[in-house]
């Protein structure tokens, strides 16, 4: 929900936990809570350091190029698409 909110926010989804490598892990539902935390963190670290990568302004030219009426949304929810979609 957070990041339907606030568009500089990433999308919490198992596809882009999976493309990022990252996988919720925990026995309890404390220890899950906590990780996915912790997940969450990694992906927004994640996202600030790929998002100023040339891959990344290449990734958003190319989308914007694709989709222009999609150009206004944030350089986030661009990339969240493109992770959410690799599968």
């Amino acid at each position: 929900m957070l990041a339907t909110i606030d568009a500089s926010k990433p999308i919490w989804d198992q596809y882009v936990l999976q493309n990022l490598g990252l996988e919720l892990m925990g026995k309890t539902q404390e220890e899950k809570l906590q990780n996915a935390v912790t997940l969450y963190d990694q992906v927004v670290n994640w996202y600030a350091d790929y998002l100023t990568t040339g891959e990344a302004r290449e990734n958003i030219y190319e989308f914007d190029r694709l989709l222009p009426e999609y150009a206004c949304i944030s350089e986030t929810k661009k990339i969240d698409c493109l992770l959410w979609s690799k599968r």
